[in-house]
């Protein structure tokens, strides 16, 4: 099972590539939510 990451920044290229081989992504992008702070257990629920 890979490790999962929330990326919240746009990603592109060679590193978004490599992030995808190494884990399950969770993309949200800044269009897609307010600015706001996750605190670690929501983190954790993503």
């Amino acid at each position: 099972m890979k490790p999962r990451a929330l990326v919240l920044a746009p990603m592109r290229g060679p590193a978004w590539e490599r992030l995808r081989e190494l884990t399950d992504v969770v993309y949200e992008p800044p269009a897609r939510w307010p600015h706001r702070s996750y605190a670690a257990g929501e983190l954790a629920a993503r």
